[in-house]
């Protein structure tokens, strides 16, 4: 079990960063969103993704954060998936 420490949490449409200071690398990325959505206030029901800075690619919700190669002082993306109505 690895800790990966001094991650941020970056909002794409705000610019608003969230430091985590330690966090779990087991942690699937699904539970990293759903923290992040009730520490914020974003609603449960609002559709996310996270994408890691340095590569831009979209993390998997159903990875953990160490299997998605997030590592020590990386910055992750949060964006707002909208559906057309």
């Amino acid at each position: 079990m690895a800790t990966i420490r001094n991650l941020t949490v970056r909002n794409q449409v705000d610019g608003r960063a969230t430091p985590i200071p330690e966090v779990d690398g087991e942690l699937l990325i699904s539970e990293l969103l759903d923290a992040y959505k009730a520490e914020v206030g974003i609603p449960p029901s609002q559709e996310i993704t996270i994408k890691k800075k340095s590569t831009n690619k979209q993390l998997s919700p159903k990875v953990s954060l160490e299997d998605a190669g997030v590592r020590d002082n990386d910055t992750l993306i949060v964006e707002m998936s909208y559906t057309a109505g």
